[in-house]
């Protein structure tokens, strides 16, 4: 059952979300006080989190049992660098982290991923670091919420994203912003 809930949610935000972001917008937005497209990003997945796993995803009623795949927000410890990251849980290993991807301007990526080009290895580095990040581990109590004492900045952004609606682009311009940077590792203008 967890498998194939999991599996509807990356159908779902594929088809709805991921491949309609702008992520060179979004990379940038990252840095801005409001972090208004961010927020609307983060808006949609967690509308597809309620669409897919229902009211309450961690509820012990065990209809989402297995994998789960959440949105949350991280903050890199070394530098302060926010993110929108896809963190996968193992239900059955007390909600064990197995995977995380993070939104950037290369899409939706994995460190684990090891065909990844050095550039995009590189970036995650620089900008996100190596280990040690903050989230909202408490992120979901019928709706998403902070955790135990977050960050200020986790804590800005989880106040009133709900607030912020996602305009999608075209598919098409966002595949084309990310093969602009894993060309040449710059925006083309």
């Amino acid at each position: 059952m967890g498998r194939d809930k999991i599996n509807s949610y990356i159908d779902h935000i594929n088809q709805n979300v991921l491949t309609k972001i702008r992520e060179t917008q979004l990379q940038g937005d990252y840095q801005t006080e409001e972090k208004v497209y961010a927020k609307s990003i983060l808006n949609a997945l967690h509308k597809c989190v309620l669409e897919v796993y229902g009211e309450d995803p961690l509820g012990k009623g065990g209809e989402n049992s297995g994998t789960i795949l959440l949105p949350r927000v991280l903050q890199a410890r070394a530098n302060g660098n926010l993110c929108i990251v896809l963190l996968e849980f193992d239900r059955q290993s007390h909600d064990e982290l197995t995977e995380i991807s993070y939104l950037t301007q290369y899409g939706c990526i994995s460190p684990d991923d090891t065909g990844m080009p050095e550039i995009v290895c590189q970036f995650l580095g620089e900008t996100y670091g190596e280990s040690g990040y903050d989230y909202a581990t408490s992120f979901w109590e019928h709706d998403i919420v902070s955790g135990q004492n977050p960050p200020e900045e986790i804590r800005k952004v989880l106040g009133d994203f709900k607030n912020y609606t996602f305009l999608p682009c075209a598919p098409e311009k966002a595949l084309k912003d990310i093969c602009d940077y894993i060309e040449d590792g710059e925006m083309e203008r």
